[in-house]
């Protein structure tokens, strides 16, 4: 038990909305927000029949949250999904960032890397250094697009 943390039942998104989680009976990396079963990469994983239980998740956006919770201080944010739910996340969190400008560790593949940077270039964000694998830290730079 870490006696500072909490844990909170919701997804984070772009806004308040509900999703259907897949959890897969696998490994906890197959679980997806996205319905489509051809989302894994085959080349990663083979011919998996993927069976799946589907969960509703509520969620909110990260500016939600911060709101609700009325924290007054974030010094990092990191998201480890694919691309295409993290720019939802990203833009859900644009008051967040504009206000506390938190450190992001984002995990990205190549393919999903520019238009997660071109959003965070809006915000003030710039890529601090190189990619460790596909983890991308970003840091606020104070210029916007």
């Amino acid at each position: 038990l870490i006696k500072c943390a909490e844990s909170f039942q919701y997804g984070v998104y772009e806004g308040k909305t509900r999703i259907t989680l897949r959890a897969s009976d696998q490994n906890s990396w197959r679980s997806s927000l996205d319905i489509n079963r051809e989302f894994f990469r085959k080349d990663l994983i083979g011919n998996d029949t993927f069976l799946y239980d589907s969960y509703e998740v509520e969620c909110i956006s990260i500016d939600e949250f911060v709101s609700m919770q009325m924290i007054d201080r974030i010094d990092m944010i990191g998201v480890t999904v694919p691309g295409e739910i993290a720019l939802p996340i990203l833009k859900g969190s644009a008051k967040t960032l504009a206000k506390y400008h938190p450190i992001l560790s984002i995990s990205l593949y190549p393919s999903e890397t520019a238009n997660v940077e071109q959003i965070l270039e809006s915000y003030g964000y710039a890529l601090a250094r190189s990619p460790k694998g596909n983890m991308h830290t970003y840091v606020y730079n104070g210029s916007k697009n």
